[in-house]
């Protein structure tokens, strides 16, 4: 008795369009798990040149500074009540907004605001920002520090095809820190922009 085995090019091209699908399908889908695994390391190496290639940096500055300048226009113009005083104070504004911003798109600056919900001030913006900044550093330091011990509740979920969103929460807040991230190309994203909640932009 003999056994021929039929070879059929159709099934077999099929097959390897089906194969094929499904693998492109899948890296497709799982592209910005790995990129925020390797921007993660990245940012805990304080790997410039790798986190760099992972973040728009003109887009994620455009999203910050309203939000920030918005928070430090508050803080300011509580601080002064007299109006002459208030209108002088908000000239400084951008210039310390810009200096926040620069400090924020860091790696440290993005490891402390996606962990502990921290902006992260250079040292002339705090020095002219408030004088109370420096008598709260003590109380600052032990909230980070037990912010720290705090874990935050990650949720990681597209909002669409091309755009992926990274929640982070903590339990004592109603609110998390938002981070989206843009599809390039196929298989590449990069940190696009931020929302973040008003009690987390608490600059006084």
């Amino acid at each position: 008795m003999k056994f021929t085995i039929e070879f059929s090019p159709k099934k077999y091209f099929l097959r390897i369009i089906i194969l094929s699908s499904t693998l492109l399908g899948t890296c497709y889908y799982i592209s910005p798990y790995i990129a925020l695994f390797e921007f993660q390391k990245a940012l805990k190496n304080q790997d410039q040149t790798t986190y760099a290639n992972y973040i728009n940096f003109p887009s994620v500055r455009k999203s910050l500074k309203p939000q920030i300048k918005l928070a430090l226009t508050k803080a300011v113009t509580g601080d002064f009540n007299l109006k002459p005083y208030r209108t002088l104070s908000l000239i400084f504004i951008d210039p310390l907004v810009n200096g926040i911003v620069d400090a924020t798109v860091t790696p440290r600056g993005l490891k402390l605001l996606l962990e502990n919900g921290t902006i992260l001030q250079d040292n002339k913006s705090s020095e002219k920002s408030n004088s109370k900044q420096k008598s709260s550093n003590q109380s600052d330091t032990s909230q980070s520090k037990a912010s720290k011990k705090e874990k935050n509740q990650i949720k990681l979920y597209y909002s669409n095809l091309n755009l992926f969103v990274l929640s982070s929460q903590k339990s004592s807040t109603e609110t998390p820190i938002k981070a989206f991230w843009q599809r390039n190309g196929l298989f590449k994203w990069k940190l696009s922009s931020f929302i973040i909640p008003s009690d987390f932009l608490n600059l006084r």
